[in-house]
């Protein structure tokens, strides 16, 4: 929620992107929209997660512009390749490893665990009860998918595992595009009534 990474890239950047497609058309969006989410990586202070991020957000925009599907393993590939070209010494960052692993559970796991799931984590065609239930469940199946992935990678670079960190993410999840709307909000709220 607080580390800047792909929820926050997507939210900003899509918020952005769908705002300016209302008055120009989808090249300009794209490009004001990238631009501004480079820039926004540069202020952040370039963190590999960040980098990860905006590529792969580009990559994806730039699909939806030139009428082709997004594939997440491309767009991977892609940022990973950039980022080792800028930086081989990155391979060795902790940052560098976790947000790759990561990705790679959402590309290649996470999918395989929802086949075997079945019906219990598709959320199309369900409406109220039935639709939360499926939310739920996702939420909860991502969040384990991520935890044993990221498992070896944690103990090996910061010799600590927190056991708790399924339940905390798994309810924390469903919820984090609110959270950081209203931690944007907030910030948006404090520098207009907060005198310098």
């Amino acid at each position: 929620i607080l580390a800047i990474s792909g929820l926050h890239i997507s939210l900003a950047g899509g918020a952005m992107y769908r705002f300016l497609r209302r008055f120009m058309r989808q090249g300009a969006a794209f490009t004001i929209s990238s631009i501004m989410m480079i820039c926004f990586c540069c202020i952040s202070g370039e963190s590999t997660s960040t980098v990860r991020a905006v590529i792969m957000y580009i990559i994806g925009i730039f699909a939806k512009v030139i009428g082709r599907k997004y594939d997440i393993k491309n767009a991977m590939a892609v940022s990973m390749i950039w980022i080792l070209l800028e930086n081989p010494l990155s391979i060795s960052n902790g940052g560098f490893i976790l947000s790759f692993v990561s990705v790679f559970g959402i590309a290649y796991i996470l999918p395989m665990i929802n086949e075997i799931c079945g019906d219990y984590t598709k959320l199309k065609g369900k409406r109220g009860m039935e639709l939360f239930k499926a939310k739920v469940i996702n939420s909860f199946v991502s969040s384990t998918v991520l935890y044993f992935v990221t498992l070896m990678c944690m103990s090996a670079l910061y010799y600590e595992v927190y056991v708790y960190s399924i339940i905390a993410n798994a309810l924390l999840l469903p919820m984090m595009g609110v959270l950081v709307i209203c931690g944007f909000l907030g910030g948006v709220v404090y520098y207009i009534c907060v005198p310098f």
